[in-house]
């Protein structure tokens, strides 16, 4: 055959073989033909265009492009306005969609909740595999996941995929820029002037192949970041291993450059939030302030490849129903360690560290919450210092730490009685149900000095009793419980100056309590009891003191409005029984042994325990 003929005859082929390519490509495109074979399974995996073409062999067009894939319980939802692909023609065959440097334009994003999870679809086999390469995706107009809103003034996406319909996952290369961005959540802005700059990859796996840490491990990439934060809340995606504490609200400037490998935070990656405004919970407290939030790298050591810093220069706490502050201070500092795939996981384990530096009680009636119900204390007036150091670990729930408090010239109302006095509490603590707020409290110490207890006859805020007592307790072992009222069981020591408030505690007037005190002159009492605080009063059992010739028993339910109880009081051959019944008292001067151990054995105070 001529050579001229030869070229005839072939480009009739390649004209002809275009022909067909045209018919079959723009039949593919065109119709639904394309569409059913590429998403056969509809009620999780759509995906339709308005029109597409194709001209040149392996290059398409699409306008109006619209997918939706259904996943356990997400659906995202992508609409594109117009793309151009290559498309590896020859990995159709093998069940392979293969994009070669798409380029699209006007895009929207919508990752949301499914209101229905979708059911396992059983053993079928893996759809089309999908393979996107060197993708550029400009023009996105608004990307919004679950309720997250981004737009602005530049939004772009490049890289690549690599999945298959229930079977591999993997995005080999991924670039996300956002210059000038917003951020709101249901209209409420949350970031303003926004950046990023993200580049990142996921190995390809599988569903099986992820743990408890889900997708984390395959991630890989690293990001900078710049912005003005209007709500930090999001700080709490990091906290929900931590079911007693979350961010509420604050307000600060993002600066960001972290480094990812494998799901693991790498040393020196770091992101500051200078703060304005920063408001968290943690247990049934309410901290306000400002100052620093901080997320950083850390060296491995076995604890966690991420530390989350909070650090407030000046800070109040309170109740969380309160808006008052009962504590005011510099310096507060929670330091939270884990791995950066876990702190996003609910019921993981997280290192947390609460620091509070000795700080302001500004007014301690603030407290009478904790004597709430029928106990018969009540805070008059009076200021302190507090610090607290508390130590948890999340997933076992242990730990522990200590609280101090003290006071100067408190003075307090204990039915009916004015106390004054100085008061140095040290509370060792170790969690034993931080749910429920119970803490073991054995080793702590209350040091009472400058005590003066006053009669009824006392009531005028001049009255001063006399403040020449002293008392130091100790805690061999309790239970403490944080509730309002506050839950106390514990056993106790003491050693005190005389028995001169106790006295007066039963005495009706300032001449008796004296009088009693004369007669009696136990001095450096030493003793012990057991000591019970609850909703239905206070109880002081198995109260043992003695000092010299003296000693003494007591059995005593302190309650608002109805004291009842008992002493017994013995000084050398001498001996004295005292009956309690509210605003009364009766003595008993016959066998008063022998009646104490009578009343003892039948009294009962009743109460409500942890």
């Amino acid at each position: 055959m001529e050579p001229k003929a030869r070229r005839r005859r072939l480009v009739r082929l390649a004209l002809g073989a275009w022909a067909i390519y045209l018919v079959a490509g723009n039949l593919f495109v065109a119709t639904p033909i394309g569409q059913n074979l590429i998403a056969p399974h509809p009620e999780r995996f759509t995906i339709h265009w308005g029109r597409a073409w194709t001209v040149l062999p392996g290059l398409v067009h699409v306008r109006d492009l619209k997918i939706r894939q259904h996943s356990q319980d997400i659906v995202w939802h992508l609409t594109i306005d117009r793309a151009v692909t290559g498309i590896n023609i020859l990995a159709l065959p093998f069940k392979t969609f293969h994009a070669v440097l798409p380029r699209v334009r006007g895009v929207e994003v919508e990752v949301e909740k499914a209101s229905t999870t979708m059911p396992p679809t059983g053993k079928t086999k893996p759809g089309f595999r999908i393979l996107l390469s060197g993708t550029g995706v400009k023009d996105i107009r608004f990307m919004d996941f679950f309720g997250i809103h981004i737009e602005g003034e530049e939004l772009r996406i490049g890289g690549g995929l690599d999945t298959t319909a229930r079977g591999p996952l993997g995005i080999p290369r991924a670039r996300v820029r956002i210059k000038t961005g917003q951020v709101t959540h249901e209209g409420v802005a949350l970031a303003t002037d926004f950046n990023l700059d993200c580049r990142a990859r996921i190995d390809k796996h599988t569903k099986k192949d992820r743990s408890e840490g889900g997708i984390f491990p395959f991630i890989s990439g690293s990001l900078t970041a710049s912005g003005d934060i209007a709500d930090l809340q999001f700080i709490s995606t990091f906290l929900r291993s931590i079911s007693w504490m979350q961010v509420r609200g604050g307000a600060g400037t993002l600066e960001a450059d972290l480094d990812i490998s494998k799901g693991t935070l790498q040393p020196g990656s770091r992101l500051d939030i200078q703060t304005s405004a920063f408001d968290f919970e943690y247990l049934d407290y309410t901290v306000t302030g400002k100052g620093k939030v901080m997320i950083t790298g850390r060296e491995a050591d076995g604890r966690g490849d991420t530390e989350l810093d909070f650090e407030l220069d000046d800070f109040g706490l309170s109740f969380a129903d309160s808006e008052t502050p009962h504590i005011e201070g510099n310096d507060l500092s929670v330091k939270i360690i884990g791995n950066l795939g876990q702190m996003i996981q609910p019921d993981a384990t997280v290192e947390v560290t609460i620091d509070i530096p000795e700080s302001d009680i500004p007014d301690l009636r603030l407290y009478n919450r904790y004597f709430k119900g029928a106990s018969p204390v009540e805070i008059l007036s009076g200021k302190g210092r507090l610090r607290s150091h508390l130590e948890v670990q999340t997933g076992p729930g242990t730990g522990g730490g200590t609280i101090e408090v003290k006071t100067t010239n408190v003075s307090i109302d204990l039915k009916d009685r004015k106390v004054v006095a100085d008061v140095h509490l040290l509370f060792p603590i170790t969690i034993t149900d931080l749910d429920n707020r119970i803490f073991t409290v054995d080793g702590s110490t209350i040091n009472v000095a400058n005590a003066g207890v006053g009669t009824p006859e006392e009531k005028d805020p001049a009255d001063t009793p006399p403040r020449d007592w002293w008392c130091d307790i100790a805690v061999p072992e309790g239970t403490l419980r944080l509730a309002q009222p506050l839950d106390l069981d514990i056993d106790v020591t003491l050693k005190a100056f005389d028995v001169e408030p106790l006295l007066a505690l039963i005495s009706k007037t300032r001449k008796s309590a004296d009088r009693l005190d004369r007669i009696l002159a136990i001095h450096d009492l030493e003793g012990g009891a057991h000591l019970t605080v609850g909703n239905s009063g206070t109880h002081i059992s198995d109260l043992f003191a003695e000092g010299g010739r003296a000693e003494m028993l007591g059995n005593l339910c302190l309650r608002k409005g109805d004291n009842s109880g008992a002493i017994y009081i013995k000084y050398g051959i001498l001996s004295l029984g005292v009956e309690i019944l509210g605003e009364d008292e009766k003595k008993h001067i016959i066998t008063p042994r022998k009646w104490y151990d009578e009343y003892v054995g039948k009294f009962s105070c009743g109460r409500d325990g942890p």
